[in-house]
């Protein structure tokens, strides 16, 4: 039987980035894979509400989303703003955020939404709301992946909003 450890993306040699940030060739990979799949370079273009949208497919990719907010990768372009924009100030009988049995299922298509909705204003300078303040963390203060292997059971979370984000 596998030992599910081996199976985990942060495995295998241990080294610093940039900013001192642990991370793994796995992680490499991971990254390299999501820049170069339209799969997922395809949240930059939400279309109209008639389009489908995989709940599965949204979740890889807000799980990926630190990707897309690296300033490095990340482009000011950011398709379909209009369309985001008016889901996420819909309201919540329109748009909202948990739909299914009970509202026990989160609607992915609006956090997809919000994520470019904030995206837009934090990668595009030119917009002059909060592109300066992202811009300004430090590299360990931005999104970033997870720093260590997945353990079960539940975690306390970091102080800030900041550390939360990848931990």
């Amino acid at each position: 039987m596998t030992d599910i450890h081996c199976l985990e993306s942060f495995t295998g040699e241990i080294y610093d980035d940039e900013f001192g940030r642990p991370t793994c060739r796995n992680l490499y990979a991971l990254k390299q894979f999501v820049l170069s799949s339209r799969n997922f370079t395809d949240v930059n273009r939400l279309g109209p509400r008639s389009a489908s949208l995989s709940p599965q497919l949204a979740a890889l990719q807000l799980m990926c989303a630190h990707f897309m907010l690296d300033e490095k990768i990340g482009t000011e372009d950011v398709y379909s703003f209009e369309v985001s924009q008016k889901a996420v100030y819909e309201s919540a009988k329109v748009a909202p955020i948990f739909h299914g049995f009970n509202d026990l299922q989160v609607n992915m298509e609006w956090v997809l939404h919000a994520l470019n909705f904030f995206r837009y204003h934090m990668m595009r300078e030119c917009e002059n709301t909060l592109y300066v303040p992202f811009h300004d963390l430090s590299g360990l203060q931005k999104p970033l992946a997870w720093e260590t292997k997945l353990q079960d059971g539940s975690h306390k979370l970091g102080g800030d909003w900041m550390g939360t984000y990848g931990t």
